[in-house]
């Protein structure tokens, strides 16, 4: 499971929000939107997508190209089915 952080103008958001809602309303068991909102600090539009598997390459390119993305970030999502983790309160993956 990856998650993915992606920031972006605050006048962006709205528009943001729903062009990704339309672009994985096909694949809900593979693609969700976890939160959006603004940032404390940079007051940057921030939104966070989950992964079921990987984030996709093809998603990453397009990030990568659209020049109203600031920046983003990929992060595998820990789980108890890691033997290296060991903490009750996680959900299995």
């Amino acid at each position: 499971m990856q998650d993915i952080h992606i920031t972006f103008p605050l006048d962006q958001l709205e528009p943001m929000v729903a062009a990704f809602e339309a672009q994985f309303a096909a694949q809900p068991e593979e693609v969700t939107i976890l939160a959006w909102g603004c940032s404390w600090k940079q007051e940057v539009g921030c939104l966070i997508l989950e992964w079921m598997d990987e984030v996709d390459e093809a998603f990453i390119q397009q990030l990568t190209a659209d020049h109203s993305i600031l920046d983003f970030s990929v992060y595998d999502v820990p789980c108890s089915a890691d033997d290296s983790l060991i903490d009750p309160y996680l959900p299995l993956c």
